[in-house]
């Protein structure tokens, strides 16, 4: 943005300051809102849905801090780099979207709908190959050589709608795709049950019927185009350039060097916060870190003691067949896509007893999982259990069945990861 507004040298003002560090701080204790009607304490959960509506003042600041930037000088940039501030703006309306989605996870009215669903992973592409994608390839396209030359500039035309297309496709079929399956949890199928057992077909129709899952595939893959595009025609033109010094020189036009500079935002040394104020704040952040993260966990009343299925079906004896077998599925990064944990809520209906926070004291780390792309675990055993066979061809018995083949591993690897899953009562 200093470049874009054509600073001369660059200090960070105090509202770029207050929003970066609310955002970190803010930002990271929203990850507890994957943890809705878990066995989480209901303190932790709350402690997601709180920062999960803090999120929205560093947003809201980092936003106001870039139209302060830009206010009155929109046209000038726009002539000078129309990409770069598109990207910046892109990016913008993207991340406004993240508290918004962050929080309709959180919230218990709609958290049992949305959770471990596609929805969860939408959220992350939005923020990391939208939003924070799009200012990085500002950055690049207005500083970057090759990408400061004229000639390049139909190829950023080509980037940014191909990443804007991919990104569009890809997060619209993950979000909406996550409130079918969702709903068709919530309201039931043919079979009853639809997310456990030969039930979890209609899981699987919701999303490739409506062809949810086709189009998430379709927007991933123009993104990785866009990527591939870029990265190819700087490559070349970097590679081919006779006078590579040439290449180096940033277009006048293009360029920070050429613009006028802006005194308006010029930030002068009496204007920036001293270390006592600095101090004050990062001690009052410190201390409410620390009053979320170690003094209220040691005040939890009820610590949870193992359970009678803790001590019969998850603790795993070093070395033995079921923890082998738990290394592996932990390797093979099963927790992707399979959770292990069923809600006091309608959506988990015949998924087995509820889970407790008992029923993990043996486990580190315990495998909750994000989201459900195939049947939840908790209780597989109990419902049939695994063998060799279907994890080796998932699809022979079961045609609607997302999963790979892991014909690949060994025959001691399938063999411990069975004893493995076939212990989960």
């Amino acid at each position: 943005m200093p470049r874009l507004v054509g600073l001369a040298r660059f200090k960070p003002t105090r509202m770029s300051v207050v929003g970066f560090w609310g955002l970190g701080i803010a930002w990271a204790f929203t990850a507890t809102a994957e943890l809705t009607f878990t066995p989480a304490p209901d303190w932790l959960e709350t402690v997601g849905v709180m920062f999960s509506m803090a999120l929205l003042l560093p947003i809201a600041t980092i936003i106001v801090d870039i139209n302060a930037a830009v206010r009155g000088r929109l046209d000038d940039i726009a002539d000078k780099d129309r990409a770069s501030l598109r990207l910046v703006y892109l990016g913008l309306g993207l991340f406004a979207a993240l508290p918004v989605l962050t929080l309709t996870q959180a919230m218990r009215a709609s958290g049992g709908v949305v959770g471990f669903t596609d929805w969860v992973y939408g959220v992350e592409v939005l923020v990391l190959l939208g939003a924070f994608s799009a200012w990085l390839f500002a950055y690049v396209y207005h500083v970057a050589p090759p990408m400061v030359t004229r000639d390049a500039r139909r190829v950023q035309q080509w980037h940014l709608w191909l990443t804007i297309d991919g990104v569009a496709i890809a997060v619209f079929a993950m979000i909406v795709g996550g409130l079918v399956v969702g709903f068709t949890w919530a309201g039931g199928g043919a079979d009853g049950a639809p997310a456990v057992g030969d039930g979890f077909e209609s899981t699987a129709d919701a999303m490739w019927n409506y062809g949810f899952a086709i189009a998430r595939m379709v927007g991933l893959m123009i993104i990785a185009v866009a990527q591939a595009l870029l990265f190819a025609y700087a490559t070349v033109a970097w590679l081919l350039s006779d006078n590579r010094d040439a290449v180096l020189a940033a277009d006048p036009v293009l360029d920070a060097g050429g613009q006028e500079v802006n005194e308006e935002l010029e930030v002068v040394a009496e204007a920036e916060p001293g270390w006592l104020r600095i101090g004050t704040i990062a001690l009052a952040a410190g201390i409410g870190v620390f009053l979320l993260i170690v003094f209220l966990p040691s005040l939890e009343s009820e610590p949870a003691e193992p359970t009678i299925l803790a001590d019969e079906s998850r603790l795993f004896a070093e070395g033995s067949d079921a923890a082998l077998g738990r290394d592996v599925y932990l390797r093979e990064g099963c927790t992707s896509c399979h959770t292990q944990v069923v809600r006091p809520i309608v959506t988990d209906r015949g998924l087995g007893p509820v889970s407790l926070a008992g029923d993990y004291a043996h486990e580190q780390p315990m495998l909750l999982g994000v989201a459900r792309m195939g049947p939840d675990l908790m209780h597989i055993a109990s419902r049939g259990g695994v063998t060799v066979e279907q994890l080796k061809n998932p699809r022979e018995d079961r045609s609607w069945s997302t999963m790979p083949s892991y014909d690949y591993l060994s025959e001691a690897d399938l063999a411990v990861l069975v004893a493995y899953l076939n212990g989960l009562r």
